[in-house]
């Protein structure tokens, strides 16, 4: 829901999947696997995984070989054939950005077509994270799962929050520069008399 909201005030404290894709070209990095091929589910397509992705593997170190889009409505024959396509890639590493039942699907016929010799491995997103084992079952051996830490640290919320604050006032100063748009929207009183709600004692 975060994508469709455009108000500069609008505050999401859940990772999304831009911070994941970064977080992804980083422990990449710090193993030089600059060499990558990626299969993204098209109904995940614009999420922000891919896009941010892509924008942070411009360097010219970055190889994305290959990237598939493939819709979740395809044949088990037809993920085969584009599947197929891959097996002469000279990158090891797959990454899968899709659902849980998608990964399943494509990670079941994959054995069938890429050479196994070659040792090809599968890093996937959380969005294809399980603890189902009748599906772990089908992913490769060695297959990765890049989640994000759902820890809660109070002090980093609290920074964090102070931040997007301050980032949502200064890049729009229209929003309190002007003393009438306080008193527009302000809950007290533009009489300027002392406010006092409802004759409640407590203001009093």
């Amino acid at each position: 829901m975060s994508g469709q909201v455009h108000n500069p005030f609008y505050l999401s404290l859940q990772p999304a999947n831009t911070h994941l894709a970064r977080g992804l070209v980083s422990l990449l990095a710090v193993n030089y696997w600059y060499r990558v091929t990626m299969l993204v589910e098209e109904e995940l397509r614009y999420d922000g995984f891919r896009n941010t992705f892509l924008d942070h593997t411009q360097d010219e170190k970055w190889t994305v070989e290959d990237e598939l889009i493939l819709s979740r409505g395809l044949s088990d024959v037809e993920i085969q054939e584009a599947l197929a396509a891959l097996s002469p890639n000279v990158s090891r590493i797959f990454i899968l950005h899709s659902s849980t039942s998608f990964a399943h699907r494509v990670l079941s016929v994959a054995p069938k077509v890429l050479n196994v010799d070659k040792q090809f491995a599968w890093i996937v997103t959380g969005n294809a994270y399980t603890r189902n084992e009748r599906i772990l079952r089908d992913f490769p051996l060695g297959t990765k799962a890049f989640l994000m830490n759902q820890d809660l640290h109070v002090e980093e919320l609290l920074r964090d929050t102070l931040d997007f604050i301050l980032a949502a006032f200064q890049e729009n100063p229209h929003l309190y520069q002007d003393k009438t748009t306080w008193l527009q929207r302000g809950c007290w009183s533009t009489n300027g008399e002392s406010p006092l709600p409802n004759h409640n004692a407590v203001y009093e």
